[in-house]
């Protein structure tokens, strides 16, 4: 830390501080070796003036911003914002975000996010945040779903970067929801007709809960665009040796199951995506082996229900999945 730091906020590996002059040539030099990674994500700060103009706007009453400094080494890892702060009856804010190369998937900006969230709730009096993430943005969209975000639709042609309109992905948190999350184990799911019904745990054993509740986030596979549509996407998230056995009984290997899926996704649009009607239920995880658990659960989409399982493997903090089974248990006209 500089002598000056304004502290915000500390955890347990990061503190936000407020941005400053002091910090801007240690700011501009990370935005510059970081443009690879933010490619169309971030309006890059990468220089002086730039840099002046981000502090001159949060320092308005309707702005809040943050920096995130890695306690152990005192580097200046990220940024966290809350734009467009409006009070009064909304108390609302949009949340913005981003890590500098080198500090990305070490759940840092996890950690930070959390910290950012207890502070708009609680010191700034907010009571909703609002996140807008382009759908492409594979990793910011499943980290705020990680930290309690709720999808609720999609905006068509929302924000104008890097010389385009880009469509963005609509998450938001309000304080209810936090606070049900971290009582009631509640796993965030999306606004539309689709639910989490079931909230037990059944017969997963108390260290598995944990594992759980994340792994219930990213069921049922597939069907959730947050986490990718493209082949890359769906590469990252198989291993090597994924099959599936199908609602048929056939047996498809992984680049059968990305074949069907890319045909999948290229024919529904959007809107058929929005209005699609899901629910799940009856969650059970246990532990196979080490870093790889079995996730089983009910899926009911309208007339038709299917008993699951997947087995999850966990590489580096990256959740893979490793085998996926759905049978049909009903289905009528």
């Amino acid at each position: 830390m500089q002598d000056n730091d304004v502290v915000f906020v500390t955890g347990k590996r990061v503190s936000l501080i407020a941005p400053a002059r002091s910090y801007m040539e240690e700011f501009i030099n990370k935005s510059i070796s970081s443009e690879e990674l933010h490619r169309n994500w971030v309006q890059s700060l990468n220089n002086k003036e730039a840099y002046l103009a981000y502090l001159e706007r949060i320092n308005k009453d309707n702005q809040f911003g943050t920096f995130i400094k890695l306690k152990k080494t005192n580097d200046l890892i990220g940024v966290v914002n809350v734009n467009e702060i409006v009070k009064g009856t909304f108390k609302s804010g949009y949340l913005g975000f981003y890590l500098f190369s080198g500090f990305e998937k070490q759940g840092l900006m996890n950690e930070a996010l959390k910290l950012v969230i207890n502070y708009a709730f609680d010191s700034m009096q907010l009571h909703r945040l609002e996140a807008n993430i382009q759908p492409d943005n594979i990793n910011s969209l499943r980290l705020v779903h990680r930290v309690g975000f709720i999808k609720e639709g999609f905006s068509r042609k929302y924000l104008y970067i890097n010389n385009k309109w880009q469509d963005h992905i609509r998450y938001a948190l309000t304080k209810e929801v936090l606070i049900a999350q971290k009582t009631e184990c509640i796993t965030p799911t999306t606004m539309k007709d689709n639910a989490t019904h079931d909230l037990g745990v059944g017969s997963t054993l108390p260290d598995c809960r944990s594992i759980l509740e994340e792994l219930k986030q990213r069921e049922p596979i597939f069907h959730r665009r947050e986490y990718g549509t493209s082949s890359e996407a769906l590469e990252n998230m198989t291993t090597t040796s994924f099959w599936e056995v199908g609602a048929s009984g056939k047996r498809y290997d992984r680049d059968d199951v990305i074949k069907r899926l890319l045909a999948r996704y290229a024919m529904q649009s959007i809107d058929e995506y929005e209005t699609e009607n899901w629910a799940t239920k009856d969650f059970c995880c246990q532990k196979v082996t080490t870093d790889n658990y079995l996730l089983t659960y009910t899926l009911i989409q309208g007339t038709r229900i299917t008993r699951r399982a997947t087995i999850w493997q966990r590489e580096n903090e990256i959740w893979k999945i490793a085998y996926h089974q759905g049978t049909i248990v009903e289905e009528t006209s």
